[in-house]
């Protein structure tokens, strides 16, 4: 008998401590941002970045510290939509993210104004254990953000080009 609960003991704490690698959490992750250089000024960046992110739910804007941050988007199927698409759909996963932008004015190179503009995208699911797991990027999202801003200020700059005229 006690043969039995030494062995019924042991294989539940084996059990126990072997946890499957998907649900290991990784406490020390933390995702990269992607960060641009603009040869423009704090205004028009800001300006730029106000209008690329006026398609996502905001929660925090803060143009003294040069910072926007999306409310949390949650994942339908395979695809990213935001809350008011969401309101229809049935949510299928546990995976939820929000964008963080900072914009920082640096010192300016041959008298032309330089801006820095970094985004990251947090990723978050839920695991069947309760707690989340953070996920990485796969930095579209981010590019195309950084790219959008960059079409927006190249066509600021055509603006004022053309009001020189």
């Amino acid at each position: 008998m006690k043969k039995h609960v030494f062995a019924l003991s042991a294989l539940l704490l084996w059990a126990c401590n072997t946890t499957p690698p998907e649900f290991t959490p990784s406490v020390n992750f933390v995702p990269a941002p992607r960060i641009t250089i603009y040869q423009a000024n704090y205004e028009y960046t800001w300006k730029a970045a106000m209008a690329e992110m006026q398609r996502y739910p905001l929660s925090i804007v803060n143009r003294e510290a040069g910072t926007i941050t999306t409310d949390n988007i949650i994942a339908i199927s395979d695809r990213y939509e935001t809350p008011n698409v969401i309101s229809n759909l049935e949510p299928r996963s546990e995976v939820k993210f929000y964008i963080d932008v900072r914009i920082r004015e640096l010192p300016p190179v041959n008298n032309i104004p330089q801006t820095e503009v970094s985004v990251i995208k947090y990723i978050t699911q839920l695991t069947q254990l309760g707690g989340p797991r953070p996920l990485k990027s796969d930095y579209l999202d981010e590019k195309v953000i950084l790219y959008r801003i960059k079409r927006l200020l190249e066509l600021e700059r055509l603006k004022l080009e053309r009001n020189r005229k």
